[in-house]
């Protein structure tokens, strides 16, 4: 399994409290824990989860729109990502 469908798959279980991520200070996080936060920070950057506060010194994330679909199409087969794309080029040729 890849490592953005974990994300989205932990931050999803995690429901409207959010997924406690890593301590917000760098200073104090173990090796593991920087490992976690390149791993976060990635799909942050990919627009699939979003930090939405900080509380006890731990950042708290939940998913975006983009992380939900994400989500909800990366288990589906190549037969399916195909008819998508195809549905999004015919969107995107009528706009």
């Amino acid at each position: 399994m890849n490592q953005r469908l974990q994300i989205c798959q932990e931050v999803e279980a995690a429901g409207e409290a959010g997924l406690k991520g890593i301590t917000a200070n760098p200073r104090f996080r173990s090796i593991s824990q920087r490992a976690k936060a390149v791993i976060l920070q990635d799909a942050v950057d990919e627009g699939l989860i979003e930090g939405f506060r900080i509380l006890q010194a731990h950042h708290y994330f939940r998913l975006t729109e983009a992380g939900r679909f994400y989500l909800q199409t990366a288990m589906t087969g190549p037969k399916a990502h195909s008819i998508l794309d195809e549905i999004e080029a015919e969107m995107a040729g009528d706009a």
